[in-house]
């Protein structure tokens, strides 16, 4: 059989095309691996490969949203229950800065960052860290922060109540409120460590 016939035969034959498309699809996955690296086959098994300071951001539905605060305005009061049982209000913390950030436990962005946040939760004691999950339910959000060690003040947004008031529709969100209760910054997207400290030096 000649060259020009083999090749006619697997064209005209179904398992010979089914052959093809799966060669063809092997060698194009491939060449996402080559291209992307490794970081493909991390995205695949949902390692965190998101490094702080790189600006990710992940889009959230919450309708209806609010336009987000501007800096030297009040910030929307809030009163909600954190997953451990505690009362977190905006009012209650009056008096000192806070640090609201709105996350979810699917974000890897978020993922990337929480260890500094928790550093700041930990070593600081001028401000306060409140996390909001958007449209989270306790139990996973309670779940994830046991199982990664963070202990700050967080809350299950699950209805976006508190997520709709600041407007929010990209993850990680980062809101710093003065001891005044006003706006002093805002930013979207993975913050650095040194980000996190020029962020919060706002409220100085």
């Amino acid at each position: 059989m000649s060259t020009t016939d083999w090749r006619t035969g697997i064209r005209e034959s179904k398992y010979g095309t089914m052959m093809v498309l799966i060669v063809t699809t092997l060698l194009v996955l491939a060449g996402a691996w080559i291209v992307s690296g490794s970081s493909f086959g991390e995205s695949l098994l949902g390692k965190d490969d998101t490094p702080a300071g790189s600006g990710k951001v992940s889009q959230v539905d919450v309708d209806s949203a609010q336009p987000a605060p501007t800096v030297g305005e009040p910030a929307p009061a809030f009163t909600a229950v954190d997953v451990a049982g505690n009362e977190v209000s905006l009012e209650a913390l009056h008096g000192k800065p806070v640090w609201l950030l709105f996350a979810a436990t699917w974000c890897q962005g978020c993922r990337a960052e929480m260890p500094d946040v928790q550093a700041v939760a930990d070593a600081r004691d001028d401000v306060e860290v409140v996390g909001a999950f958007v449209g989270e339910q306790d139990n996973t959000v309670s779940g994830y922060l046991s199982r990664a060690g963070y202990d700050f003040a967080a809350v299950a947004d699950e209805s976006n109540d508190l997520s709709r008031a600041y407007g929010v529709l990209g993850i990680p969100a980062h809101f710093l409120i003065d001891a005044e209760g006003n706006v002093a910054n805002y930013r979207v997207g993975v913050l650095s460590e040194d980000s996190i400290e020029e962020f919060l030096s706002a409220a100085k």
